[in-house]
């Protein structure tokens, strides 16, 4: 019984290590409790009380898309107060990760516009506590005070693109694509509202409603930091995945990413209540 157990529980370490192979470099569902913000990515560094989990689940369904399990039921959310910026930063690889990188987020708007709406989610390759490197050239993907799509400098520049508002209370999926490496690197945004249709390649999404080909993130990226970029409230942040698999196998990851680190070990479980009942049967 012990070594059918063994066998089963290896079996599900084996799963995560192979999916992790497989480039999904972050799947992170915020599935707490409580205020802990403790990952199987490791711990969101957060010395300053800049952010919160709150237990709110950000339902979103699209054509294409996995969304949340529906025992997911957690966010990232910047809390009130003054100062800037406010969030937290996760380390999701031992080393700099460059090439052409599939992120996508749920991203909640909670302030109406021109209060605190600027949300951001940005790679970077900081260690500790840190919104982009010293000399500002990292870069945040996201949306502005007016709830437009936009890229944010650490500096605190900002590009806003196209006309598109996000209403008090929205709930958008962005999806990004980032070319990393020495040099000049460059970025490509897709958003989708709730009910959308998205396909498995690139091609199938349409033309990006973002494209910037003045963005830097250095040689690589081995951290990622999510919040926002100006003082008051401005949102939710959910369902962050990111991969490094070549091709639209990419951008498959992330619309349809692997169970979770602890979610595989329930997996694992499973497999050894049946894997008991079928030798007592």
């Amino acid at each position: 019984m012990i070594r059918g157990v063994s066998l089963v529980l290896v079996a599900a370490a084996a799963l995560w290590s192979s999916q992790a192979g497989a480039a999904v470099l972050m799947n992170e569902n915020f599935n707490y409790g409580s205020s802990n913000l403790s990952s199987g990515y490791g711990a969101w560094q957060d010395g300053t009380g800049r952010v919160g989990y709150v237990a709110e689940n950000l339902p979103f369904s699209a054509v294409g898309y996995t969304a949340d399990n529906p025992d997911t039921t957690g966010a990232l959310a910047a809390n009130g107060g003054s100062g800037s910026p406010r969030g937290a930063q996760v380390n999701f690889s031992a080393s700099p990760v460059g090439g052409t990188l599939w992120m996508s987020v749920l991203m909640k708007v909670t302030a109406s516009a021109g209060t605190g709406r600027e949300l951001v989610v940005a790679p970077n390759s900081e260690s500790g506590y840190s919104y982009g490197n010293p000399g500002g050239s990292q870069v945040g993907l996201g949306y502005d005070a007016d709830g437009k799509l936009a890229t944010v400098l650490r500096t605190g520049d900002v590009s806003s693109f196209g006309t598109a508002s996000l209403s008090e209370n929205d709930t958008v999926l962005l999806v990004a694509k980032m070319t990393i490496g020495a040099g000049a690197d460059s970025a490509s945004l897709w958003v989708f509202d709730d009910g959308a249709s998205l396909g498995s390649t690139e091609a199938s999404l349409g033309a990006p409603d973002l494209t910037s080909t003045t963005a830097d993130w250095g040689d690589g990226v081995s951290n990622l930091w999510a919040g926002r970029y100006d003082s008051g409230m401005s949102g939710r942040i959910d369902a962050i995945r990111l991969s490094d698999s070549a091709g639209d196998q990419g951008l498959t990851d992330v619309l349809t990413p692997v169970p979770e680190p602890a979610s595989l070990l329930i997996l694992g479980g499973l497999g050894v209540a049946g894997l008991i009942r079928r030798r007592r049967n």
